[in-house]
């Protein structure tokens, strides 16, 4: 008996303080519906365009995380190192275009005119023959080496007599006969010589001279007039390629960081390092805690009762006697049958209007999952 009645007195007490905050809310809200539902947050998806393996994860599951905190990363390697080859790309794209832009050099100029004077005089020298003295001194080579020729000739074929008596040996016949062919393809050479000399440059000859040097002289004026604008304009395009395709990459760079993109809490995240991420493909699942809202039915005959803008008491069963601010900021235009986990004061056979309530979690006592109790008070001038 003696526990027994403190238990009576704790549920008289009880009772009570329900009966009273009924009675408070009656008089405040006479003949107002009362609308149950569940709070619920606004969710973000968070992912990655390109995917990857996971090397870091940085957050855990029931975390609170700021805007731009890292939640994952990704493996970035590849991407870094085409980012330097580009990057050396774009810096031998820019030397070529500072090149072009600033012209030609004078050392550039000299180095091409003294060019296409060699080729001039080269067609000079072609153009006006052997001189005399070249021809005499063409054929006075030439008699030299052949009268060498001769007397190596006479050398071997006195020691091929010789050596059928036995006296010379056949190393000294071999020397002999290389020595006698060696002066005799010096001789025809010189012979040769001395003919080209005299009879003077061939055809030919001089129009391959001419050729060489209208392509010297082209490009001295190529290097005197400087790079056309085409030119120019086609570097500069390959200036803006390269600075484009590095942009692009640096964007690719950035998405293997995984940020939260506000203030949220972090709901899902199932990843562990080496896991593999699809190219957008959600990773994570954030809710944000000031964006609470719950969803009400009412009936249809008390849709006028509720509209747009409109700002409603809110009660929890976590705070009891807290009263919350909650405003209407959706109200269906299409009638559904009650759902069956709503339950309200009337009958639940008839058609309703679905209702979104925004919270206002100013204290942060108000959680996704909780239930609410939503008053609609009747319109002024109007009790039920």
């Amino acid at each position: 008996m003696k526990t027994f009645r403190p238990v009576l007195l704790g549920l008289v007490i009880i009772g009570a303080v329900a009966y009273a905050l009924w009675a408070k809310h009656e008089r405040d809200h006479p003949g107002a519906v009362i609308l149950s539902g569940t709070i619920e947050a606004d969710d973000i998806a968070v992912g990655t365009k390109i995917g990857g393996r996971v090397v870091e994860v940085l957050a855990d599951e029931g975390d609170s995380v700021e805007a731009g905190q890292v939640l994952v990363r990704l493996d970035r390697d590849v991407l870094d190192a085409d980012l330097a080859r580009l990057r050396a790309s774009l810096s031998e794209a820019r030397a070529q275009l500072l090149q072009l832009e600033n012209g030609a050099r004078v050392e550039d100029i000299a180095e091409a005119e003294a060019m296409m004077a060699q080729r001039q005089a080269t067609l000079n020298r072609l153009l006006t023959g052997s001189r005399q003295e070249d021809i005499d001194r063409a054929r006075a080579e030439w008699r030299a080496r052949d009268a060498d020729a001769q007397m190596a000739a006479i050398t071997l074929r006195r020691l091929q007599s010789m050596a059928t008596e036995g006296v010379v040996s056949a190393q000294e016949l071999d020397t002999a006969q290389a020595a006698a062919d060696a002066a005799a393809a010096q001789a025809d050479a010189a012979r040769r010589s001395f003919e080209q000399i005299e009879t003077g440059p061939r055809t030919e000859d001089i129009d391959e001279a001419r050729a060489a040097l209208a392509a010297a002289r082209a490009m001295r004026d190529r290097v005197v007039a400087g790079p056309r604008s085409e030119e120019i304009q086609a570097a500069r395009a390959r200036v803006l390629q390269m600075e484009a395709q590095i942009e692009r990459l640096q964007v690719d760079v950035a998405e293997t960081e995984i940020s939260a993109p506000v203030a949220a809490v972090v709901e899902v995240l199932d990843l562990e390092p080496g896991d593999l991420v699809a190219p957008n493909q959600p990773v994570a699942t954030l809710l944000l805690p000031d964006a609470l809202w719950v969803r009400v039915y009412i009936p249809e005959d008390r849709l006028g009762w509720a509209s747009v803008g409109q700002q409603v008491d809110v009660r929890v069963d976590s705070w009891p006697g807290q009263v919350f601010q909650g405003t209407v900021e959706q109200v269906n235009r299409r009638a559904e049958f009650t759902p069956r986990n709503v339950q309200t004061v009337d009958e639940r056979v008839r058609q309703v209007f679905g209702i979104r309530v925004r919270l206002d979690n100013a204290g942060d006592r108000l959680r996704a999952g909780m239930a609410a109790d939503v008053t609609i008070p009747p319109p002024r001038g109007r009790s039920e």
